[in-house]
């Protein structure tokens, strides 16, 4: 229904990361003999960093950790438009229209483009009518773009978008920055620091650890180290991955990667842990049950009277797809730490890096 932060950091990711080509399985949709994408389809183009990054006033734009990750991850500049004056960016706003009238208003279900629009005929009956679905939209938008990029616009003297970008980058290198070669593996804009404090003891003797989002993270180096108690350290995470995160001390030096608690170990995001603490204040779980099948039964039987339901199950799907059939893929065997601890080595490029980086604390 709504954009989140998750969401446009995702579609940032993966306009700077490569991606494969979707697998259309809508009769007679193919992929344009001219096209593409410049971060797959330009050599050099891609882990490529945008200088600026032009957002509208929708409200998820505004979130501190966006802001965050592109200007301090991403290196980039933030510009968000003057609200109700489109005027102010029309290269931008134009982009946008002619996707509109091109693509999604010729759709049977579409909403038009306001209130008033006589195109906007029950817009959610005609969706049920033909059969549509997200798919459908994610592959025709996705060849859409595919040819826009490759055809030159009508009138238009310079050559079509994507052999212009391919020129620039080649006479004058346009694009200077990029992600460093140890960075991209499994690069992402959804990383976010949190400060902590280092947790246990008390009447269970617990060994020290960190609590996230209603979850104990540890370590076999961390449960060593009970002069750590009561220090407060800093904490990257992954915001679609909540299995393990990064832990540094407070003077900025790597520590470990912490694992979450075993019951918490099948792959879900934070999202979902969300939505799974608030099931469990509402005692809509049972025991030894896995956060994503509790959520998405939640869901499924509100999603039938409740819009924001159906949305927020739509999420989940595109984070699971495996719930659509079974959870027969889930194993109660735990996660191993001895082989997904990283310790940094002289050999281990990435780690060491991540050893001696420094965290501005304007990041909090």
């Amino acid at each position: 229904e709504n954009p989140t932060k998750d969401d446009i950091a995702e579609a940032i990711t993966r306009s700077i990361v490569p991606q494969e080509r979707l697998n259309l399985t809508i009769p007679d949709l193919a992929y344009h003999e001219v096209g593409g994408f410049p971060a797959s389809d330009i050599d050099g183009c891609a882990y490529r960093l945008p200088t600026i990054y032009s957002f509208d006033n929708e409200q998820a734009h505004w979130s501190n950790d966006l802001h965050e990750d592109l200007c301090f991850k991403g290196g980039g500049i933030v510009h968000i438009g003057e609200g109700y004056h489109p005027d102010g960016r029309p290269n931008v706003e134009n982009i946008f229209n002619t996707i509109e009238e091109d693509l999604f208003h010729q759709f049977k279900n579409t909403t038009g483009s306001g209130p008033n629009d006589h195109r906007r005929q029950n817009a959610e009956e005609a969706a049920i009518r033909y059969r549509f679905d997200y798919d459908v939209l994610l592959q025709a938008l996705d060849t859409y773009l595919f040819r826009k990029n490759g055809v030159a616009p009508p009138g238009a003297v310079r050559a079509a978008p994507i052999i212009h970008l391919e020129r620039a980058i080649q006479n004058s290198d346009m694009l200077a920055r990029r992600v460093p070669p140890d960075e991209r593996r499994n690069w992402t804009m959804h990383e976010a620091w949190e400060k902590r404090t280092v947790q246990g003891g008390g009447s269970r003797k617990a060994p020290p650890y960190v609590q996230i989002k209603e979850a104990e993270y540890t370590s076999e180096r961390l449960r060593n180290r009970w002069d750590l108690l009561g220090e407060e350290v800093l904490i990257l995470l992954n915001r679609k991955d909540s299995l393990r995160v990064k832990m540094f001390l407070a003077d900025g030096s790597y520590f470990d990667t912490l694992l979450v608690e075993r019951r918490f170990r099948v792959p879900h995001s934070f999202w979902v842990r969300s939505l799974y603490i608030q099931s469990m204040k509402q005692n809509e779980h049972a025991p030894r049950e896995y956060p994503t099948q509790v959520v998405f039964r939640h869901l499924s039987q509100q999603a039938r009277s409740c819009k924001k339901s159906r949305n927020q199950l739509q999420r989940l799907l595109l984070e699971n797809p495996e719930l659509a059939t079974s959870f027969a893929e889930y194993s109660d065997s735990p996660v191993e730490e001895s082989e997904d601890r990283r310790v940094p080595t002289p050999t281990d490029e990435r780690d060491q890096r991540l050893d001696n980086i420094v965290v501005p604390f304007k990041a909090f």
